[in-house]
């Protein structure tokens, strides 16, 4: 199962972490950079670097752009553990 990842707080990276060590067949990795919104923001990128995960900074979830990289990878599952945006449909 290709998995997506979404998320960018203290327990989205625990989450990751665990699929990680369950050596889920994770696909890509969406997170923010900084965060003057989540008093536990995490940034997932360095943690995706390290283990050889696709990843990019979005500021919109729902940008055209990102949107297309998700479906580019097209993933049987998407998981959102720690976002503060709503995600359309779409």
């Amino acid at each position: 199962m290709k998995i997506f990842y979404i998320g960018a707080v203290d327990f989205s990276q625990k989450a990751l972490s665990k699929l990680i060590k369950m050596n889920a067949n994770i696909v890509g990795v969406c997170t923010i950079k900084k965060s003057s919104f989540n008093s536990d923001h995490f940034n997932l990128k360095p943690l995706c670097d390290r283990n050889n995960i696709p990843a990019i900074y979005s500021k919109d979830i729902n940008s055209g752009k990102t949107i297309g990289w998700i479906k580019s990878l097209s993933p049987d599952i998407i998981f959102c553990f720690g976002w503060s945006n709503l995600i359309k449909s779409e």
